[in-house]
């Protein structure tokens, strides 16, 4: 679909007033001759309103048949006592969980969200559902009040779900060495789903929901495709655990070194040690000594050797690209039967990169919800004007209501929701951070706009040469130190527009196309996107998007290899997705440092760099322009994607 028709179906949407029906997507699509997508089949009625009830396909897997809940029974129900659970698998390996079940009439079967967790054992969650004195005689430590928002785990509970928190292999109460999200916990996630599916008092119907760690846990499940697994809801994702540690060119984040070293141990540890998270003075006399002493029993071969690699990869260029390949879910991603559900922040630092992709490599009923906030589980603050609910409990509820329950109807299932940041950055209040609109796909489908990095700015055509000299300790200011925006160090270029002439949505992942030319065999490239005022002298500027490259995998390959010295070498950068407007007589300015706005680890080199007139920047638009041009080259594919294609035309 191309630009001006998705700016039509925004048009038609925004007409349906603050919530957007799914009577106006079924209009628009029937209009434009379209599909919808997925599962709802673009079945219609006669006069086009929403699908009928028969127009999804009752009993095939993993679609509910209706009558998986007693009519007529409601919540809310009172919590019984919750049970300490260990469940054998096959392996030998034993997972160590407890249960909360709801108190429902005799002869109710109910099914179970399960929260699978590496973290700290039962002992972090020892104080839920107003359980004070902890559930295990080993945590003795202090429990951790959780940041859930109002007990969303009693929640789920009282609404007649049973709720599952289980501990992955390696790590809290649970058996066997911690594989660091291998093919191991994957195996054991699925049998583990089938037990609970088994287990009396379930309806055999399991979902699965959590972020951070427990958003991928959920993807590691789903790819194996247990029969008894109908929806997952991950936030804060992690689908390729590459990208919680670099960018997909390779660069790291100076930030992630402690916590890419320490993560993986400090989760094996066996309780009372792991009831403390925050890392503070207790944590340091207490805990650190029994972290050491522990590790080397609960680690796997080789997972504290691959995640310390991080660490040490600015001065090796072997990352072991077998090991982290085989933590990359999305080339399984197509395997997934169970419905999925993606929350994600446009703020996410730590898990940016993992939603980028996913969405067309993903064939069972899908859905995604996307705003401007960062690594969060309640969004509620954002979702006053939301059209699929106004707070985050409403939201999980319904999904988990139609997939477990068979209650309701398929809820926006082929949409993906998208909040745009209103021209703000992450410190405006969220009411005046953006507006509400529908996409079919993430990226959505729309126009892309070509801007040159030439010594005259960022412009529709080719220019000159110019140069920088990459070092990571630059501290200067984002777009220059001056009105003119020089650089008396010679350590960063900005390049800024003139000022835009209409206004335009940016929305989707952003790409640099370098075509450099180093004195050195490495460094770091870090290219940052800001939007500016009409001056262009970066007073108050709002980062858009970001992305960066390690010189060693200009390629894209886990294994580094010198970087072609005194040869134009071209280079692709890929930037994270953004939904950002800018208004009319606003510019853009874009960075190219050594150290970017996030910071990077910096392998040992500080090259010169020259870069071509042609390098370039590729812009994703769903409305208005930047007055760029359309990209008319082919580029290579994007890293640890499958089925990316280099033409960008």
């Amino acid at each position: 679909m191309g630009g001006g028709e998705d700016a039509f179906i925004r048009s038609v949407l925004r007409s349906q007033g603050p919530v957007r029906s799914m009577r106006a997507v079924v209009a628009v699509a029937i209009l434009l001759s379209i599909p919808l997508s997925g599962c709802l089949g673009g079945a219609v009625d006669e006069q086009g309103d929403e699908p009928s009830p028969e127009a999804w396909p009752r009993c095939e897997h993993p679609w509910p048949c209706g009558d998986e809940w007693p009519i007529g029974l409601d919540g809310p129900f009172e919590l019984r006592e919750k049970e300490h659970v260990r469940v054998d698998l096959s392996t030998g390996v034993t997972l160590d969980g407890a249960i909360w079940w709801p108190d429902v009439p005799p002869g109710t079967d109910v099914p179970v969200i399960l929260w699978a967790s590496p973290y700290e054992g039962q002992c972090r969650y020892s104080s839920v559902s107003g359980d004070p004195g902890g559930l295990f005689e080993n945590c003795q430590a202090p429990p951790i009040e959780t940041d859930l928002g109002d007990d969303l785990f009693g929640y789920l509970g009282t609404a007649g779900y049973a709720f599952a928190l289980f501990n992955v292999r390696g790590t809290g109460l649970s058996s066997g060495c911690y594989t660091f999200y291998g093919p191991e916990s994957r195996a054991d996630l699925a049998e583990l789903v089938g037990a609970l599916a088994q287990l009396d008092g379930v309806n055999g119907r399991v979902g699965m929901w959590g972020i951070s760690a427990m958003g991928g846990t959920q993807f590691m499940a789903a790819v194996e495709a247990p029969p008894s697994l109908k929806a997952i809801m991950p936030s804060g994702i992690i689908t390729d655990f590459w990208l919680n540690r670099y960018t997909p060119q390779g660069a790291m984040r100076a930030s992630d070194t402690p916590f890419s070293v320490g993560w993986p141990t400090f989760n094996s540890v066996v309780p009372p040690a792991g009831a403390f998270k925050r890392i503070n003075a207790e944590y340091t006399s207490t805990v650190a000594p029994i972290v050491v002493g522990n590790a080397p029993q609960r680690l796997c071969p080789g997972a504290a050797e691959n995640a310390a690699f991080a660490a040490k990869g600015q001065f090796t260029d072997d990352r072991d690209p077998e090991w982290w390949n085989a933590r990359n879910l999305a080339p399984l991603l197509h395997q997934i039967e169970a419905a999925v559900f993606v929350q994600h922040g446009l703020y996410e630092s730590g898990h940016a990169f993992q939603d980028d992709a996913i969405w067309d490599l993903i064939d069972a009923p899908k859905r995604m919800l996307i705003g401007p906030w960062g690594h969060e589980l309640v969004v509620d603050d954002h979702l006053h004007d939301y059209p699929g609910g106004s707070t985050t409990k409403a939201v999980v509820l319904e999904w988990f209501d139609f997939w477990l329950r068979g209650i309701g109807e398929p809820p926006r299932v082929g949409i993906v929701d998208i909040k745009d940041t209103g021209g703000a950055g992450p410190a405006a209040p969220p009411d005046e951070q953006g507006t509400w609109f529908e996409a079919s796909a993430w990226p959505p489908e729309g126009t892309q706009e070509v801007l040159y990095l030439t010594p005259e700015g960022l412009m529709t055509e080719p220019g000159g040469t110019t140069s920088f000299r990459s070092v990571t300790n630059d501290d200067g200011a984002p777009c220059g130190e001056s009105a003119d925006r020089s650089d008396s160090a010679g350590t960063r270029i900005v390049y800024m527009s003139k000022p835009v002439e209409h206004d335009a949505l940016i929305a989707g992942n952003p790409m640099a196309y370098l075509e450099l030319t180093s004195d050195q065999p490495g460094g770091l490239v870090a290219i940052d996107v800001y939007h500016v005022g009409p001056d262009g002298l970066c007073d108050d500027p709002v980062l858009v998007s970001w992305g960066g490259a390690d010189l060693r995998h200009y390629d894209g390959t886990g294994n580094g290899k010198p970087f072609p010295t005194g040869t134009e070498t071209g280079i692709r950068i890929d930037l994270v997705g953004r939904a950002h407007p800018v208004e009319a007589g606003d510019r853009l300015a874009v960075v190219v440092s050594g150290i970017g706005a996030l910071g990077y680890l910096g392998p040992p080199y500080s090259p010169n760099l020259d870069l071509s007139g042609k390098s370039h920047v590729v812009l994703p638009l769903v409305e208005g322009s930047l007055g760029g041009q359309e990209p008319g080259a082919e580029y290579p594919p994007r890293p640890r994607v499958p089925g990316t294609s280099g033409v960008q035309a």
